[in-house]
C-alpha cells in the first residue's frame, strides 16, 4: 500500500504545484455534465466527490465499437473477463472486484439476475445493440445509493431523452463471417407528450469458432409533463436472443476434446414508471416503479469425456418488482438533503438437470423482500469544499440486515486543479443459486461485504484537456466460494484489492486528440497464495482522433492487458495457466457524406494479434465491419 500512496502522493504533488498557474475561466471551458448515479438526486459531475467516469454519445460514437464491453475496456479501472467471441459470457470487473460485485443499471432499473452460476454477474452482451446516450460508471463500494450488489462499483446506461430533437434513423452494418447490426430509433411531441422508440436485430457472426449470438430488441419510452410541477417517465424494453459458445472452462475450440457446444436463449422484459412532483422550488419528490422478468434456457453438452462437469440444463425465470421513494429539499446556501424509502421484491425458479448417464434434478424456488431506508447529506463547506455523507439500513423479510455509509470529500485547491477522497461500505446478498441449488446450494450463507477508500485528483490542463490519478484500496469479506471437500457453497475468503488509475485526454488544436488510461491492481486472497482469474496486474489504453476536414475523422485506439491468471478442466482435472499479453489494434474512419447520411469503416484488430481471453478460447482476429447511417431533417 506505501508504495502505490507514495506513487500517488508525488504525481499529486508535481499536479498541485503546476496547477497555480492554471486560469480561472478553463473551468468554464468545459461542458457541465449532470450524473444520475452516484447520489439520490442528479448532481453535476464537478460537484461530486465520488470517482465517476461518463462516457457521453460524441464519445461513444467516436470510438465505435462492436461491444459495450469493448468502449468500457477504455475507462482506467474497469476490467474485462470474457470467454473469447460474442456468444461467450463476458464479465466485468471494478477494481479488481468480481463480476457479480458490480451493478448494472439501464435507466435507472437494475438488471443483475441472482439464478444465474455467477452469482448474478450480468452478461453486458446483452446490451449491446441499445441506443445509449451516456454510460456513468461509479467506482468504489455503492451500496449507500444503490444496496445489494453494489461492492465494486455501478455501471449505469441512459438512453437518449423523448422528444423531437431526436430525428429518425436508420443505421446498418456488416461485417465478415455472417456478422450484421440494424438499428432504427425516432423520437416524436405528441403534444405535451415525448416518445423515443429504438428497435434493431444483429447477428454476432462467428468470429470465434462456436461462438455466435442474435438478438432482437425494442426500447420505447415517453416523457411528459403536466403543468410546471409534474413529470412522468414510462419505459418498455423487451430482448430476445440465442447464444452458441464452448462451456466454460472446456478449454475452448484450442483444446476442448469434443466440438458439442453450449446452447442458450433468453427474453428480458422490462417496465417502469416515474413521477417527479416539485411541492416547491426548494422541495421534490421522485417516485419511481418498475418490474422485470427475466427468463433463460441453456443446455451444455459438460465437459466430455470427462464427468467433473456432466452434461446439464437449466431453465430458470427471476422477477424483479420494485419501487423507489425520494425527497429532496435544498436547504440554501448550496446545502441539500435527501431521504427516503425503497422497497424490492425478488423470486427465482430455477429447473435444472446433471446427467451422469442419469438425471439428478437441481430445481429451486427462491424469494425475498428487501426495504431499506435512506439519508443524504450534500454541502457545499466553503466556496471549494464539497461534502457528501449518506447512511442506509436495508432489511430481508429473512431476517438478514445491514447499515452502510458512504463519505465523500471534494477540496478545489485552485480553479484547475481538485483532490477527491471517498470511503464506503458496500454489501451483497447471497445468490438465489448460491442458496438453493439442490446440490451446492446453502441457506445459512451470509451477504458479502465490502470497504473501500479512494484518493484521486484531477488537472484542469486547459479547455478539455485533463490529467487525473487516483489511489485505490477495497476489502472484501465473507465471500461465497465452492468447498469441494464439504461440496457446498461457503462463507471463507477475504480479499483485498489495491492499486492506482493513471487517465488524461489532451486537445491539440481543433485537429487532434489523444486520450489514455494506465491501471495497476494487486489482489490478494488473505492467507492463501491463490490467484483470481480473469484479472490482470495492469492494464492500458491510448487512443488518438484525428478530424482530417470538416467531413472525415480517423481514430486508432490500442488496448494492452498484462499476464492474466486462468484455469480450465479440459484435460479431466484443474489445469492452470497464466495467459500471455492481449494486445490489440483498432482503426476506425467516419465519413459525413451529406448533412443526412454518414458511413463508417471499422477494422478491428488491424495487426491481427493472436492471444486467448481464456484457456483455449482465443480471440478474434482481424475484423472488418462497413456502417451506413441515415438521419433525417
Amino acid at each position: 500500500m506505501k508504495r502505490y500512496s507514495g506513487i500517488v502522493a508525488g504525481l499529486i504533488s508535481s499536479i498541485a504545484m503546476q496547477s497555480t498557474v492554471a486560469d480561472q475561466d478553463r473551468q468554464d471551458q468545459a461542458l457541465e455534465t449532470i450524473v444520475v448515479t452516484e447520489n439520490y438526486a442528479p448532481s453535476s459531475i464537478s460537484a461530486t466527490a465520488a470517482s465517476v467516469t461518463v462516457l457521453d454519445s460524441d464519445a461513444l460514437s467516436e470510438l465505435n465499437k462492436a461491444q459495450v464491453s469493448d468502449a468500457l475496456r477504455t475507462l482506467p479501472g474497469v476490467l474485462i473477463e470474457e470467454q473469447g467471441g460474442a456468444g461467450g459470457l463476458v464479465a466485468l470487473s471494478i477494481r479488481g472486484g468480481e463480476g457479480n460485485f458490480t451493478k448494472i443499471l439501464l435507466n435507472g432499473v437494475a438488471l443483475n439476475d441472482p439464478t444465474n452460476v455467477r452469482g448474478g454477474s450480468y452478461d453486458m452482451n446483452l446490451l449491446n445493440d441499445l441506443e445509449v446516450n451516456r454510460i456513468e460508471v461509479v467506482k468504489g463500494p455503492q451500496s449507500v445509493i444503490h444496496g445489494s450488489d453494489a461492492l465494486a462499483g455501478v455501471i449505469h446506461l441512459v438512453t437518449p431523452t423523448p422528444g423531437a430533437a431526436l430525428r429518425p434513423k436508420v443505421r446498418f452494418e456488416g461485417g465478415q463471417d455472417g456478422y450484421y447490426n440494424l438499428k432504427l430509433s425516432t423520437g416524436a411531441d405528441l403534444g405535451p407528450v415525448g416518445v423515443f422508440v429504438n428497435a434493431g436485430t444483429r447477428d454476432s457472426g462467428e468470429w470465434v469458432a462456436g461462438s455466435e449470438r442474435q438478438v432482437d430488441f425494442i426500447n420505447a419510452m415517453a416523457a411528459w409533463s403536466i403543468g410546471e410541477s409534474d413529470d412522468f417517465t414510462a419505459q418498455l424494453h423487451w430482448l430476445d436472443g440465442d447464444r452458441t459458445s464452448y462451456p466454460e472452462q472446456s478449454g475452448g475450440p484450442r483444446l476442448s476434446v469434443s466440438s458439442a457446444l453450449e446452447r442458450s436463449n433468453y427474453t428480458s422484459e422490462l417496465a417502469a414508471l416515474g413521477w417527479v412532483r416539485d411541492w416547491s422550488e426548494t422541495f421534490r419528490t421522485d417516485i419511481k416503479l418498475n418490474t422485470l422478468r427475466y427468463q433463460e434456457q441453456t443446455d451444455s453438452p459438460g465437459i466430455v469425456p470427462y464427468t467433473s462437469v456432466p452434461a446439464n440444463g437449466t431453465d430458470a425465470v427471476f422477477k424483479q418488482q420494485s419501487v423507489s421513494w425520494v425527497n429532496t429539499a435544498e436547504l440554501g446556501n448550496d446545502h441539500s438533503l435527501s431521504f427516503g424509502a425503497d422497497y424490492r421484491d425478488e423470486s427465482g425458479d430455477s429447473k435444472g438437470y446433471l446427467d451422469f448417464g442419469f438425471l439428478i434434478p437441481t430445481d429451486y424456488r427462491l424469494s425475498r423482500e428487501t426495504t431499506g431506508v435512506f439519508l443524504q447529506w450534500r454541502a457545499r463547506l466553503a466556496d471549494d469544499v464539497d461534502l457528501n455523507l449518506s447512511t442506509r439500513y436495508d432489511d430481508t423479510d429473512q431476517g438478514q440486515h445491514q447499515h452502510t455509509s458512504r463519505l465523500g470529500l471534494k477540496y478545489e485547491l485552485t480553479p484547475a486543479f481538485a483532490l477527491r477522497a471517498n470511503w464506503g461500505q458496500g454489501f451483497k446478498l447471497p445468490s438465489f443459486f448460491a442458496l438453493g441449488h439442490a446440490l451446492v446450494g446453502n441457506p445459512d450463507l451470509l451477504p458479502e461485504e465490502a470497504k473501500g477508500f479512494d484518493l484521486g485528483a484531477e488537472w484542469q490542463l486547459s479547455g478539455s484537456s485533463v490529467l487525473g490519478v487516483s489511489w485505490f484500496e477495497n476489502r472484501y469479506t465473507n465471500l461465497i466460494d465452492f468447498d469441494p471437500q464439504a461440496f457446498t457453497n461457503v462463507n471463507r475468503d477475504r480479499v483485498d484489492a489495491q492499486g492506482f488509475e493513471v487517465w488524461g485526454q489532451w486537445q491539440g488544436g481543433e485537429k487532434f486528440s489523444l486520450n489514455f488510461a494506465l491501471t495497476k491492481t494487486d489482489i490478494e486472497v488473505a492467507g492463501s497464495a491463490r490467484e483470481l482469474e480473469g484479472r490482470p496486474d495492469w492494464q492500458a489504453t491510448i487512443g488518438a482522433l484525428w478530424v482530417l476536414n470538416s467531413d472525415l475523422t480517423a481514430r486508432l485506439d490500442y488496448r494492452w492487458v498484462g499476464e492474466v491468471f486462468s484455469s480450465s478442466l479440459h484435460t479431466g482435472q484443474s489445469f492452470t495457466q497464466t495467459l500471455d499479453d492481449q494486445r490489440q489494434l483498432d482503426w476506425r474512419l467516419a465519413w459525413a457524406a451529406t448533412a443526412n447520411l454518414s458511413m463508417n469503416l471499422a477494422i478491428d484488430n488491424v495487426l491481427d494479434d493472436n492471444f486467448e481471453t481464456s484457456v483455449g478460447f482465443p480471440n478474434a482476429g482481424r475484423t472488418l465491419r462497413l456502417g451506413i447511417q441515415w438521419k433525417a431533417d
